[in-house]
C-alpha cells in the first residue's frame, strides 16, 4: 500500500516520504 500511495505522490514527497521510511 505504502508503494501505490508513494507513487501517486511528486517526487520531492516521495524523498521525503522515503526518508521517514527510512528512518
Amino acid at each position: 500500500l505504502i508503494g501505490l500511495l508513494v507513487t501517486t505522490l511528486p517526487a520531492e514527497k516521495r524523498r521525503e516520504v522515503a526518508a521517514l521510511i527510512g528512518q
